[in-house]
């Protein structure tokens, strides 16, 4: 029998992985695919089914301008497939030939992040089908939300180390830190990451790429006509589905703009984090980024009341742990919130770097080993 995913979600035979919404209103895309598809915004986004039958195939849309998508197939937990995606309507086979008998857990996983760059970056869940049936999928106890950069993006954790290219092929959610501690804590997740990307500004000193301002949408930093038909710009239901965690692992990037020259935008506007003559940061910029980690903080608090926030940072150095720590601390002391907590996660060596100068699967497990620890210890 055929579904469309929105039809399996709603009887609970499907389940969703990342931030959506319930709305295609494109013409241009709702005539190619119907009604009930689901949009995966999100990098480490994901379908998930069980399925009682010998075959199953999924039908997707993708659509792309520079970077196509990638999805990964797991079956009972362990990887199936890599598969490049084309633009449009395509029927990927997951299994054939299996024990009908036998339930098969089934995770279509979005291996891209959500390309800001990228006004026609689409990855869309269409409908199912198998000659069995779709059982239940129930959502886990454990809910964990990750907020981070390239590295929580998984950029690096596919090829070699060697390559340099700066393309979605080298992408990859699976192998990263996020989905390694949801797997290990079987917990249910979402991600919000966009390489080159901090909390006050990007790698470049660059204002507007900072997370802070679109946390409280879907997934505001797509802005093609298409992407916000599908609703990338409306506000996240935050009732929907509360965190028991969220791990923020922003300020690699934020590090690397004191580094670099002024930035100056194409309407005049510049913006600068700068250092001293002996390399250390300038005060009142620390003070800036202090700032604005405490209202990213107070954000996220009003957003998820009860859930524990744990500030996990490092993997590609770790210069910037004392100016998080302080910004922890002014947080803590003028709220008095105990359930905000630091990490300090392992930093990538000559065996654990992944490609494009990234951290690698390995360097991905071993700060997943330490996140499952400390949210062990908690739990």
């Amino acid at each position: 029998m055929k579904y469309s995913i929105r039809e399996l979600v709603n009887k609970k035979q499907a389940l969703v992985h990342g931030r959506t919404v319930n709305i295609i209103n494109s013409n241009k895309i709702s005539d190619q695919i119907g009604d009930g598809a689901v949009n995966l915004f999100w990098t480490g986004s994901a379908l998930e089914f069980n399925v009682k039958g010998s075959e199953f195939k999924v039908t997707l849309y993708t659509d792309y301008s520079i970077y196509e998508q990638w999805a990964a197939v797991f079956v009972n937990g362990a990887f199936s497939q890599r598969i490049m995606l084309e633009k449009g309507l395509q029927e990927i086979k997951i299994f054939r030939m299996m024990n009908p008998e036998k339930v098969k857990n089934v995770r279509i996983v979005k291996e891209v992040q959500a390309m800001s760059a990228d006004g026609d970056a689409l990855f869309i869940g269409v409908s199912a089908e198998t000659d069995g049936e779709f059982l239940e999928v129930n959502e886990r106890e454990l809910k964990l939300e990750f907020i981070g950069d390239s590295i929580t993006s998984g950029e690096g954790a596919a090829g070699a180390c060697e390559e340099e290219d700066w393309i979605s092929m080298f992408f990859a959610a699976a192998n990263s830190y996020s989905y390694i501690t949801a797997k290990a804590l079987d917990a249910d997740y979402r991600v919000l990451s966009q390489s080159g990307w901090g909390l006050l500004c990007g790698w470049d000193g660059d204002p507007h790429c900072n997370l802070v301002e679109h946390y409280t949408r879907v997934c505001s930093l797509l802005w093609g006509e298409k992407q916000r038909q599908c609703g990338c710009d409306m506000y996240n239901d935050f009732t929907a589905w509360q965190p028991d965690f969220v791990v923020l692992n922003l300020g690699t990037n934020d590090c690397s703009a004191f580094s670099q020259p002024e930035w100056h935008g194409q309407n005049g506007e510049s913006f600068n984090l700068r250092t001293e003559a002996d390399g250390s940061f300038n005060k009142e910029d620390v003070q800036l980024w202090t700032d604005a980690a405490d209202r990213f903080l107070r954000i996220i608090r009003n957003n998820n009341p009860d859930a524990h926030i744990i500030w996990a940072y490092g993997m590609l150095g770790n210069g910037f742990s004392p100016v998080i720590q302080g910004a922890i601390k002014q947080f803590t002391e003028q709220t008095g919130d105990g359930k905000v907590y630091f990490l300090e996660l392992p930093d990538i060596t000559a065996e654990t770097v992944g490609s494009r100068q990234h951290p690698g699967e390995k360097s991905h497990r071993m700060a997943a080993d330490a996140l499952i620890a400390l949210i062990k210890s908690l739990i």
